[in-house]
């Protein structure tokens, strides 16, 4: 790649790169979310946007001044200093505040979709600094399409915007450790290492990036005041950061790494080699674990995962000869087909949304990397930059496997932990399919080649159906959202935990009360009837799974209203958003 990066190649790939991502983003429902983290988050920028603070305006505290009903999300809004706060950072919300009030809710979504687009164009940087022959086109289309990049930048999370900060410090490192010979190096090391600790401001991924890239700098002999400066510069950035978190959550992580601490508590394990086997285990959940076609147990999806494990194992651990050769040429159209299958599966699944839950392994979510990682030994003998780029990816994602846990599985769309090295990786991947193509004569070198680049093909197809479930939960979302929107009654009783939330866009329009149990319930129907409240709505979910009443607390309901109409609303291939909405009018005491 020797054009630069403005480049009339890369800015017409850029440019067509972000018609298509402002088409679908154009196409989605704009009052609803993929999930509640982006709800919270919105209520939390319309709330600084009106009011400057972190303290969450609550609508429906003329009827519960206490907070008792407020609609937590179970952990998701927290009590501090007497109010409610969003357990999330609100260093991103901030910045999208100030959008919001000059742009509105499309502003707030612009953010992540730029950002998407800025990280590709660093991602061309990263290949032409390492002087790579791949397409601009093909780099382009497989950074943005074939990775979870495209899904994140259709969001309202601040995973894009974070890895902007990531991948432009890693191409100054790159830049200045391998390719320069700047006498005034330290410079760009402080630079990386005040991006890095930009980027770990707004996600604690980075944090690990950190440790990961400083660890695989100093494996590489990097003369250890480039070291200092690199880490001396970010922790200085971080301190402020540190302090503030500590002070008003009591750690200096902040709410959310205790919000994720309490998860991690509810896995028990009763011993230290329990403890072992489950981070073992953890290796199979994020780098593997792709359940397509049904809920676990999964006994097909789990059986065509072998040949990947067995790519990752051969890859790894055998030198570069023949019969490796002749391994991967084999196990590389086996790991395809098995991919090609579980994608079959992904698109035939009746539970998609609910299903994000099974489909999170990095390199099933985006087999692409398996082409990288069959090539990784020859690709370590050839370049120290490639060496110090697979050393990187090695930490990185042993260390993540470490410290996530399997209790914070949520609706993700793919393995969004590792979001951050893609745009370090898809220039290596992209190079190690030409590679391929270069080195494929005689058939059975053609057919690795085609393997090759089925994997690039079927992680674009991945990456669509990703797109299209995005539609279906957002589309569902907004039918509720319009529902709840038109009714009549401003307030809004639920038992469904991520309703208030989900309703981020209306949050504020509507006094919405979240009951947890048969006994609250009692409760608020009291105060609602001492507020003199006449009238208000009941959401409940059409799956009794999801409800937190029993059927002898809705019955008891309705011996103390009447119903005066109701509605369902029912979301195929997304079950669990389907819920009966019903107007109730408060019997007089007595009746």
């Amino acid at each position: 790649m020797k054009e630069t990066l403005f480049s009339r190649s890369i800015i017409f790939s850029l440019v067509v790169t972000a018609v298509i991502f402002g088409v679908i983003s154009w196409l989605l429902p704009h009052d609803s979310f993929w999930i509640t983290d982006g709800g919270n988050k919105f209520i939390l920028i319309r709330n600084l946007a009106q009011t400057g603070s972190t303290n969450i305006v609550y609508p429906a505290a003329d009827i519960d001044p206490e907070g008792t009903f407020f609609p937590d999300g179970g952990f998701h809004f927290q009590r501090v200093n007497g109010g409610f706060q969003s357990f999330y950072p609100p260093y991103f919300p901030w910045l999208c505040a100030q959008l919001f009030k000059f742009g509105g809710a499309a502003a707030v979504f612009a953010l992540s979709l730029i950002s998407g687009l800025v990280c590709i164009w660093l991602s061309l940087g990263i290949a032409k600094t390492m002087r790579l022959a791949v397409p601009v086109p093909l780099l382009t289309a497989t950074t943005a399409f074939a990775t979870p990049l495209l899904f994140y930048s259709l969001v309202l999370w601040e995973h894009t915007f974070s890895i902007v900060f990531a991948a432009a410090a890693l191409l100054l490192i790159l830049k200045v450790r391998f390719f320069s010979v700047s006498t005034k190096a330290i410079y760009w090391y402080i630079a990386a290492g005040l991006l890095l600790a930009v980027s770990s401001f707004f996600r604690e991924e980075s944090y690990i990036l950190f440790g990961a890239v400083g660890l695989a700098l100093l494996l590489m002999r990097t003369p250890l005041r480039s070291l200092a400066a690199l880490g001396v510069s970010w922790a200085l950035a971080m301190l402020p950061l540190w302090w503030y978190q500590y002070h008003v959550y009591g750690h200096v992580l902040g709410s959310h790494a205790l919000g994720y601490q309490a998860l991690s508590q509810k896995i028990h394990v009763s011993g230290v080699w329990e403890q072992i086997f489950l981070k073992i285990t953890n290796l199979y959940v994020f780098l593997f674990k792709f359940q397509a076609g049904a809920p676990p147990p999964d006994l097909t999806g789990a059986l065509l995962i072998i040949p990947l494990v067995l790519l990752a194992l051969v890859s790894l651990l055998l030198p570069e000869k023949k019969f490796k050769f002749m391994m991967t040429a084999m196990l590389l159209p086996l790991c395809a087909g098995c991919v090609l299958i579980l994608t079959v599966m992904l698109f035939r699944n009746d539970d998609p949304i609910i299903n994000t839950l099974f489909t999170q392994g990095l390199l099933t979510a985006v087999p692409l990397l398996t082409v990288l990682l069959a090539g990784a030994r020859q690709l370590w003998k050839e370049q120290p930059v490639f060496r110090f780029i697979l050393l990187t990816w090695a930490i990185f994602t042993l260390t993540v496997c470490v410290f996530l846990n399997q209790g914070e599985l949520g609706l993700i769309w793919g393995p969004r932990h590792f979001l951050v090295l893609m745009p370090l990786l898809m220039p290596l991947a992209v190079y190690a399919l030409i590679r391929l193509k270069d080195a494929g004569r005689g058939s059975l070198g053609q057919v690795v080649f085609i393997a090759a680049v089925g994997m690039f093909a079927l992680a674009t197809a991945i990456q669509i159906h990703g797109v299209v479930t995005l539609y279906r939960k957002k589309q569902a979302s907004s039918q509720v959202v319009e529902a709840i929107k038109k009714n009549p009654d401003p307030v809004i009783v639920t038992d469904i935990f991520w309703l208030g939330e989900d309703c981020g866009a209306i949050f504020f329009e509507k006094k919405i009360l979240q009951i947890d149990s048969d006994h609250e319930l009692q409760r608020l129907i009291l105060k609602l009837r001492e507020k003199g409240v006449e009238t208000f709505t009941l959401v409940l979910s059409s799956q009794p799974l999801y409800r937190s009443l029993t059927n002898d607390a809705v019955s008891w309901l309705l011996t103390k209203v009447d119903p005066v109409s109701q509605q369902q609303i029912v979301s195929p291939r997304a079950g669990f958003m389907g819920v009966i909405i019903t107007r109730c009018h408060i019997k007089a005491e007595g009746k």
